[in-house]
């Protein structure tokens, strides 16, 4: 049984560079609300962001950038995508195949009639098994907080509305405007993700993965509607600055790291 070797903290904020909108869903549309609002806290009203839409987001960038998915479907990455996939691959793809899978973890399917697979398979189901990331809701920085209730008000967001071009004439469709809620560029959110490493994990394979996935991340964006200009984040750290974050170890008690993201490709 492979044993917890250490907890890793990776913390710092994210700041928008344009503003971003993730989406309540339908259910959440007020009377006389806006068509496409944010996701709130119930508790406060406030905008956050979901760590879900973080680690979708970023694993989806990771499975993009190594080619591994289901061809078919465009399906995550699992074990049986991987499966399927390994006579493929060759032993550097292997391993980081292996890495993502212990990063994001493995389906239940993974174990159904375990006792029936292969030896080979049930030794690389055991030594992938248990998610290693756990990504965080991102909540306002103090410093945010204080300056959207100041300047916006209450709601702390924008409305952005958005006009469909007619082909020919160049001009607006009638009653083709649409609108979304955004939060404002600049707001910044605490960060923080954490990272289990078990005996026999190579750490820093795992964190030159977590590297490239925030990276990737900031290349790309977050949230909807992307293609036109939503959702540009940076990572920042207060102790290390921009585009690095601070890495913290909880069990091992080492002194705390830079996690540089700049060097992850």
């Amino acid at each position: 049984m492979k044993k917890l070797a250490d907890i890793l903290e990776i913390r710092g904020t994210i700041k928008l560079i344009t503003g971003l909108h993730i989406g309540a869903g339908k259910d959440e549309v007020k009377i006389g609300g806006m068509d496409n609002p944010v996701i709130r806290n119930p508790l406060n009203g406030e905008p956050y962001i979901p760590g879900s839409s973080l680690k979708g987001k970023v694993r989806m960038l990771l499975e993009l950038y190594y080619g591994l998915f289901e061809p078919n479907k465009g399906d995550v990455f699992s074990y049986e995508v991987y499966r399927k996939m390994k006579k493929e691959l060759n032993n550097e793809r292997i391993k980081v195949a292996k890495n993502l899978l212990r990063l994001f973890g493995t389906s239940g399917s993974d174990f159904k009639d375990f006792e029936k697979l292969p030896p080979e398979e049930r030794r690389e189901i055991e030594e992938i098994a248990s998610t290693r990331i756990s990504f965080y809701d991102l909540k306002l920085t103090e410093e945010s907080r204080k300056e959207l209730r100041e300047r916006i008000g209450g709601l702390m967001t924008e409305e952005k509305t958005e006009v469909k071009i007619n082909r020919i004439t160049g001009t607006s469709f009638g009653g083709a405007l649409t609108s979304k809620e955004r939060i404002p560029a600049g707001t910044k959110f605490e960060f923080k993700l954490c990272l289990k490493v078990f005996e026999g994990d190579n750490e820093e394979e795992l964190l030159d993965l977590v590297k490239k996935g925030l990276r990737l991340l900031e290349l790309d964006s977050l949230g909807g509607s992307g293609s036109r200009g939503y959702g540009k984040v940076k990572f920042r750290s207060e102790k290390y600055g921009e585009g690095k974050l601070e890495c913290i170890s909880h069990l091992k008690k080492r002194e705390p790291f830079a996690l540089d993201l700049s060097s992850a490709f």
